[in-house]
């Protein structure tokens, strides 16, 4: 069990470096509980791009954790 959750965190960490310096932003707000919608407006991007954003970042984390 802990070593499957050392893998995952392994894991998640080499994705989260793989991210831009823009996706990381987008992450952490998503975590911190922010809308896309203020998101957007807090970055200077559109909720469009800002949801395309999210979309690579979960592919991106979805890729390492399998």
């Amino acid at each position: 069990h802990n070593t499957a959750d050392a893998d995952l965190r392994l894991d998640l960490q080499r994705a989260c470096a793989r991210l831009t310096e823009r996706q990381r932003a987008v992450l952490c707000m998503v975590l911190e509980g922010y809308t896309q919608r203020e998101i957007g407006e807090r970055l200077g991007m559109a909720q469009q791009t800002v949801a395309d954003e999210w979309l690579r970042i979960m592919e991106e984390l979805r890729t390492c954790s399998t």
